[in-house]
């Protein structure tokens, strides 16, 4: 469940605050997307994003399966992103992206710092005229600061759907 307010800026950007929650974290944070380059059809678009959020996770998992999680503390993550839009309405578009993500622990206890690297996520939105969209991205990232997880390639896939009111 994700719960925000976003405000446009001058059609260049737009910042807002997010609450989300999943069944082993919530985050609460600031959004903010700059808009680098849109074509003048608005078929093309070049973009950054950030992502500051303040996160409680904890996971326990089958070891072999994946390693426990427990992570309080601040998240960042800039990103950069491109995409052609298509349709009558530019309903549709497909896009890349890549990011860094830092995640800080506040505990003394726990490692300061994990950082993931997402070199090319792909991904296709379909936006509805009344603010109903469904979203599909998938790609593959790599944790970065520890040498034993290094080489070994973290899949993502991401299925979501949404309202903007």
């Amino acid at each position: 469940v994700e719960v925000g307010w976003r405000e446009g800026i001058r059609g260049l950007a737009d910042i807002g605050l997010e609450l989300q929650a999943i069944d082993v974290a919530v985050t609460v944070g600031l959004h903010a997307k700059l808009r680098l380059y849109e074509d003048p059809a608005r078929r093309g678009f070049i973009g950054l994003r950030l992502r500051a959020q303040m996160k409680r996770q904890k996971q326990d998992v089958d070891p072999d399966t994946f390693r426990n999680l427990d992570d309080f503390g601040p998240v960042v993550a800039p990103e950069v992103s491109a995409g052609f839009r298509f349709g009558h309405a530019r309903e549709h578009a497909i896009y890349w992206f890549s990011y860094v993500y830092f995640d800080f622990d506040v505990r003394p206890h726990e490692p300061v710092l994990q950082a993931f690297y997402a070199a090319a996520i792909v991904g296709y939105e379909w936006r509805h005229r009344r603010g109903f969209h469904l979203v599909a991205a998938t790609g593959l990232g790599w944790q970065l600061p520890n040498p034993a997880t290094f080489r070994i390639a973290i899949h993502r896939l991401r299925i979501s759907h949404g309202w903007e009111l």
